[in-house]
């Protein structure tokens, strides 16, 4: 196991305790935020709606009884607290989510939340994930390293291309890459 997967797991242990009481799960206000399409609340919105966001949206992203879009967006959600807890309920999330698709989402909030602060634990979490053997997670993947700028991040998604074997992901990865170039202006 990685170190950074040995991070996840011991540090996940409380907030997995915390998620098992359902501590503030039954927040309506934040629940409103999970079918919204236009609006991404910022941390301050997430914060007003609930004293502990981040393991109420880890409660959402793990409830099988949620619609698959409200699941995806709590965690997406998670990418705009980008704290402490917000590190944890998503490294936990990319690592041991039961479904593949909420590995993929989690990596790229995780991006989002923390690609500019924390690059090279952001390209280190989604390299492993570029492993998973599910395409749209692969795919998700591409997409969380092209929001992150940096050599370790074109590196990661140079050496994906010349081993992925699905198309469909080839051509996410290729499309990361422009992003990439289209944002630095230069060539990745």
């Amino acid at each position: 196991m990685s170190p950074l997967a040995q991070r996840a797991a011991v540090l996940a242990c409380s907030l997995v305790s915390l998620a098992d009481t359902g501590a503030g799960a039954a927040d309506r206000g934040l629940r409103s935020f999970l079918s919204g399409i236009d609006d991404v609340p910022d941390r301050c919105a997430l914060t007003a709606l609930s004293e502990t966001p981040a393991v109420d949206l880890f409660t959402f992203a793990l409830d099988g009884e949620l619609p698959r879009y409200e699941r995806d967006r709590a965690v997406s959600l998670l990418g705009q607290i980008a704290d402490a807890s917000a590190d944890v309920a998503l490294t936990w999330l990319v690592y041991a989510a039961p479904e593949s698709r909420t590995r993929g989402v989690a990596v790229l909030a995780y991006a989002v939340a923390f690609g500019r602060t924390r690059p090279m634990e952001a390209v280190a979490l989604a390299r492993a994930v570029l492993l998973n053997p599910d395409a749209t997670t692969r795919e998700l993947a591409a997409a969380a390293l092209s929001r992150i700028s940096g050599p370790a991040s074109a590196a990661a998604l140079r050496a994906a291309a010349i081993v992925e074997p699905q198309p469909g992901v080839a051509t996410a990865i290729g499309r990361a890459l422009e992003r990439q170039r289209s944002v630095t202006g230069t060539a990745p």
